[in-house]
Parts: C-alpha cells; sequence; structure tokens
C-alpha cells in the first residue's frame, strides 16, 4: 500500500466540496494526497509547449492555493499533499501517476466532465481498468 492517495481533475472535474472529501479521506488514513490535474488531449490539443509551460506552472500555483485554502477550511494545516500537473490521454495519465507512486486508491471529484462520450460509469471503470486501483467518485452531499 502506497503512503499516498490520488485525487484527479480534468477538464472541470472536481469542485472544492471534493477536494475537501479527499483531504478528509487521505487524513483518515493517515496518507498524503496528491491532486492530480490533467489538461487532456481533447481540450488543450492546441497548446504549444511553451504555452503548455505557461498554463502548467499557473495551473500548479492555482492549485496549491487552492489546496492550501482546504486545508484551512477543514483544519487539516498538517497532510501532505503534492501538486501533479500533465497534459494527454485521462486514462494513460492517471496511469502513470498511479504507477510511479504505487497508489492503490484513486478519487475522483464530481461532477464528472467527460470529453470522449463515455458515461460516468463508463469513465470510472475505464480508469479502475487500466490502473488496477480502486476508483471512486467523490460526490459532495451524498454521505
Amino acid at each position: 500500500m502506497s503512503d499516498e492517495m490520488l485525487y484527479v481533475s480534468w477538464g472541470g472535474a472536481g469542485r472544492p466540496a471534493s477536494l475537501r472529501m479527499a483531504m478528509q479521506r487521505a487524513d483518515d488514513a493517515d496518507r498524503a494526497l496528491v491532486y492530480l490535474a490533467i489538461l487532456d488531449s481533447a481540450s488543450f490539443a492546441d497548446l504549444d509547449d511553451t504555452m503548455f509551460d505557461l498554463v502548467t506552472d499557473e495551473l500548479r500555483w492555482l492549485l496549491e492555493a487552492q489546496m492550501e485554502l482546504a486545508r484551512r477550511q477543514t483544519g487539516l494545516v498538517d497532510l501532505v499533499t503534492r501538486v501533479v500537473v500533465r497534459r494527454g490521454d485521462i486514462d494513460a495519465e492517471v496511469r502513470a501517476t498511479v504507477e510511479a507512486a504505487a497508489i492503490d486508491e484513486v478519487f475522483v471529484g464530481a461532477p464528472l466532465v467527460s470529453h470522449d462520450g463515455r458515461s460516468t460509469d463508463g469513465l470510472l471503470d475505464a480508469l479502475a481498468t487500466a490502473t488496477g486501483a480502486r476508483v471512486e467518485l467523490l460526490v459532495p452531499g451524498a454521505e
């Protein structure tokens, strides 16, 4: 079992409430949380490498600020977190991140946005198959 859990966001998926849920789950399990943001191929294919680097730097800064705000809102100030930003195919980028850190649990924030026509269940099943990890959609207010 890895000492990290993964929270995934792409194309507008994931909201502050679902991020806070993922942070609480990581804290309850005494594990760190990796926030993976994917600039998916369908939405960001027109970025050249220079523009991608600029967008990545800005997005990383914004997500680190969001994580700090969420840490303060939840009182989880000691929770270890890190932000990873990638560009490409969603399934492949999640799989690469899971494999690199031997992560066994993946959270996806609701509402989930699909750019390739797959249903929410189809996306979650594809991620579980690609990664071999437990994949869970976090729906604020559903608990």
